[in-house]
């Protein structure tokens, strides 16, 4: 039997043989400039079976809705506090389900390793300091090598892999997140410019207590102005920063006071279920690890976490409370607002982001639209959501339906090429390329660039990156593989998308959403078999394949530039190509010019039911 070194992530510690390295994942290569991939013993990632990905996205949410009851019941124990299962959601219902995602992803990657024989660095560890201090920093931990590597050693000693352990000097304990803490206040404590601007918010409610709570919403602030004038209130714009502080919840001495109560949380096994019996002992093993997880604001230290959060300048009583942000890693907004929901408080959540409403699968999503009264959409595809808790109401793009961008006469022409890079660690669920599938992104896009250049119109594109935290290092490949590649150095976003003759986008996300809606020459392309579409998306999609606006390889996008080039806005300004545009737009991407008056009328609608 062959014998190798095995590295989980980037930091595995090496080990002094001559034994070859086998990569769980393409990740621990993840900063490589070059595309020698093929070089390396890498294992082949679980979840590029996509029918296995569909049955272990249903198999994960099904088994936490049958279980959330018992959830609820856990937390209101372990604080003290309501056993209410909206209250429960509103505060934890997100990261549950980024956690079970993520610790299913780490135990399939270990369970399916190949049988040989194996030698990996022996590292001390203590399960509970993987713990986060606030689901907000959760969302930074799980993206780390750091909290992976963790993870991957409890997982393979849980699973009695065939591994020879080689003794080091190295205590995990060194790449302990717990050092991101140290200087972490454990009272709240501004700068001055934050505590300016409580002062000011403290001020604003002493004159006039609002009866809507509007932040974040993703409204332009002229947008924003309208809204709060239209509902009679003083348009004062809320700071996200003021409801952030950075408190350290991790205090050693209140582990060991819960410790009583680590015992593994009672989840039922539906035994009906094939699904939850071919995956039991991951099942079982994520009930007794689930209570070392729970973020320390909520498991150590609620007392306190809710006593800072009641002292931030919140609206005291408001009828309504409605953002298109915070409901998804903000601790203090997400306590704040499950109280006031819990007393009557009627709740609203604006879409966040592209992929909703078109991807097959999107976990958030699903879990937004059960958290509030009423959940806004981008546009009015007449789909029947009747499954979900909230009411959907379209109201139109809330990011862009107050932008018009002038038309400006370009000197020379510029092809804009929006990319994104994924983290390299896979994290929740949904139809994109996952973990290591981004490279087979990467490849399309650099299939993309190398048609162009044939005809040199490569010379034309500015590429503009959406980067991401422990990513691929993209930045650095695509410059290694195209030394003249220019990339995009203008902050402002849509000011880049003014400049440019033609936006291409190479992704399922908000950004051709929001180029076709302002009407800007705009084609995509992406791979069909990770950015999977939902079955009521389908026809929508193939009716921009006709017009030339969708493209499912980058081949086939880089020979219709070439074909249109010569006259882009003839192509795009051709009445079959504006028609097809405003059908798409209406169903995903409204420009609604009357969007202040309609969620006017949405949130009164609310008030008068408190």
């Amino acid at each position: 039997m062959k014998k190798y070194n095995l590295k989980l992530t980037q930091i595995t510690p090496n080990i002094k043989n001559k034994k070859n390295n086998f990569y769980l994942g393409a990740w621990c290569l993840a900063d490589m400039t070059n595309d020698n991939y093929n070089e390396f013993d890498i294992h082949k990632y679980h979840w590029d079976d996509r029918e296995k990905l569909i049955k272990d996205y249903n198999g994960l949410n099904n088994y936490l809705s049958d279980n959330f009851e018992t959830f609820s019941k856990y937390m209101s124990d372990i604080t003290n506090t309501k056993n209410n299962q909206r209250y429960w959601k509103i505060n934890l219902g997100t990261w549950l389900g980024y956690l079970i995602q993520i610790l299913f992803d780490r135990w399939e990657n270990i369970r399916t390793l190949p049988e040989l024989e194996f030698d990996l660095p022996k590292m001390k560890q203590n399960f509970s300091l993987i713990r986060s201090n606030t689901v907000r920093d959760f969302f930074i931990d799980f993206r780390s090598d750091p909290w992976n590597e963790k993870i991957y050693q409890s997982i393979i000693q849980v699973q009695n892999k065939k591994i020879n352990y080689e003794q080091n000097d190295i205590n995990i304990e060194a790449y302990s997140s717990d050092k991101n803490y140290e200087n972490i206040s454990k009272k709240l404590d501004f700068s001055l410019k934050l505590k300016t601007i409580m002062y000011l918010t403290k001020l604003f409610h002493k004159i006039k207590q609002p009866d809507y709570f509007i932040i974040n919403s993703y409204l332009t602030r002229i947008d924003e102005i309208k809204l709060k004038l239209g509902l009679r209130e003083f348009p004062f714009k809320y700071e996200r920063s003021i409801y952030d502080p950075n408190i350290n919840y991790k205090e050693k001495n209140n582990e060991i006071n819960k410790a009583k109560i680590l015992d593994p949380i009672n989840f039922k096994i539906d035994k009906a279920s094939d699904w939850n019996s071919n995956n039991k002992d991951f099942l079982i093993w994520f009930c007794k690890v689930l209570p070392h997880l729970i973020p320390c604001n909520y498991y150590l230290n609620f007392r306190k976490f809710l006593k800072e959060t009641l002292s931030l300048p919140f609206p005291e009583n408001p009828k309504v409370i409605f953002t298109s942000v915070l409901h998804i890693q903000h601790d203090y907004f997400n306590l704040y607002t499950s109280e006031k929901v819990n007393s009557g408080t009627k709740y609203v959540i604006g879409q966040h982001g592209g992929t909703f409403r078109s991807a097959k699968l999107n976990y958030i999503e699903n879990i937004h639209k059960e958290l509030p009264d009423y959940y806004l959409t981008w546009g009015d595809d007449n789909h029947d959501e009747k499954s979900f808790p909230a009411k959907i109401i379209p109201v139109g793009n809330l990011k862009i339906s107050s932008k018009n961008l002038k038309k400006k006469k370009l000197r020379k022409k510029r092809i804009l090429l929006l990319s994104v890079e994924h983290q390299r660690h896979s994290e929740f669920l949904s139809s994109v390329p996952i973990s290591s599938q981004w490279l087979e992104y990467y490849k399309d896009l650099k299939k993309f660039i190398k048609k162009l250049s044939v005809t040199k119109l490569s010379d034309d594109i500015i590429l503009r990156n959406k980067l991401r935290r422990n990513g691929w290092n993209l930045g650095k490949k695509i410059s290694f593989q195209f030394p003249d590649l220019v990339l995009d150095e203008i902050a402002d976003y849509f000011k880049s998308i003014q400049l440019s003759s033609l936006i291409v986008s190479t992704y399922n996300g908000a950004t051709y959403l929001e180029t076709m809606s302002l009407n800007k020459p705009t084609l995509f392309f992406w791979n069909p078999s990770y950015w999977e579409l939902r079955e009521s998306s389908i026809e929508d999609y193939k009716k921009l394949i006709d017009v030339g606006i969708f493209h499912t390889t980058p081949e086939s996008a880089a020979d219709f530039i070439n074909k249109i080039y010569s006259d882009i806005d003839g192509w795009w300004f051709s009445k079959k190509v504006q028609t097809e545009r405003e059908k798409f737009c209406e169903k995903y991407s409204n420009k609604n010019s009357n969007l202040s008056s309609e969620i006017i009328n949405v949130l009164k609608d609310l008030k008068s039911n408190y």
